[in-house]
């Protein structure tokens, strides 16, 4: 498939058929799509959760014509979950992926780099937890200048409470009991109380990071979106006064069909923000 854009070309198919360039360290293997031009500064993709194109999405393919377009490097790369190229196949925490996004920007990036994250839902969610925790620690090294987050999965474990509430299990049952089974987009789902150790933390950490993150940050949520309430962007927008947040009545969670115009709005934002 070869969408137009402008006088451009992007080529969404020639692109997912790119072969993948292995970033390694221990048993971590991880599948990156990577272009490389100005080593200094980097526009890194982060996929949401489940996604079956992971790296290969067409989003990545309009990214990577920006970077190349601006003369920035690009990649974008498969978290470890249950599917895809990755290794090992598991359903992940948010550390784990945290973990993930820094052994790619810490492999490709130098440390006088800067980086620009863009990140779809449950990616959205990592790429802010990545650059607003080390914001909170002040690291100087490889410097995030701008946060594309695009229908961010905000509040993940009160988002959990609600959907285990559909089967009459609370907080305090599920405590008790140790873990529970639920159906999710039609697949049954069994997680343990410890399975969602992680999960509780950072939605506590999630409003103190909000409040005290200064990083330029677009954020881009639809209306119509039947994943994520396009209601906790905007209470993420109360939070960081830092922030752009844009509800619009475009697309919905995946905003296939919209890729072209998310990067447009993407390279406006940059631009304004004397990113690029």
């Amino acid at each position: 498939m070869v969408l137009q854009k402008g006088d451009r070309l992007v080529n969404v198919q020639e692109y997912a058929q790119r072969e993948p360039e292995w970033i390694t360290s221990g048993d971590t293997r991880l599948a990156a799509t990577v272009d490389r031009r100005d080593l200094e500064h980097w526009m890194i993709g982060v996929h949401g959760g489940h996604s079956q194109s992971k790296r290969k999405g067409a989003r990545w393919a309009h990214l990577c014509e920006l970077a190349e377009r601006l003369g920035w490097s690009f990649a974008a790369f498969d978290l470890r979950d249950e599917d895809g190229d990755s290794e090992p196949h598991l359903d992940a925490t948010i550390t784990q992926s945290r973990v993930d996004l820094d052994l790619v920007i810490q492999t490709l990036v130098p440390e006088d780099g800067k980086v620009v994250l863009w990140g779809h839902s449950r990616g959205a969610f990592v790429s802010f937890a990545w650059a607003a925790t080390r914001q909170f620690r002040k690291v100087a090294v490889r410097k995030v200048v701008a946060c594309i987050l695009v229908a961010p999965a905000w509040g993940n474990y009160a988002r959990f409470l609600t959907r285990i509430a559909e089967v009459g299990v609370n907080e305090a049952s599920f405590r008790e009991m140790g873990e529970v089974s639920y159906l999710r987009r039609g697949k049954p789902q069994t997680r343990t109380w410890d399975d969602m150790e992680d999960t509780r933390q950072w939605d506590r950490l999630e409003s103190l990071l909000a409040t005290s993150f200064t990083t330029p940050t677009l954020v881009i949520h639809s209306r119509n979106d039947e994943v994520i309430p396009y209601e906790l962007s905007e209470k993420f927008g109360d939070l960081d006064i830092w922030a752009d947040v844009r509800i619009t009545p475009r697309g919905d969670h995946q905003f296939k069909g919209h890729e072209e115009w998310l990067i447009s709005e993407t390279e406006v934002f940059l631009r304004h923000e004397n990113v690029i």
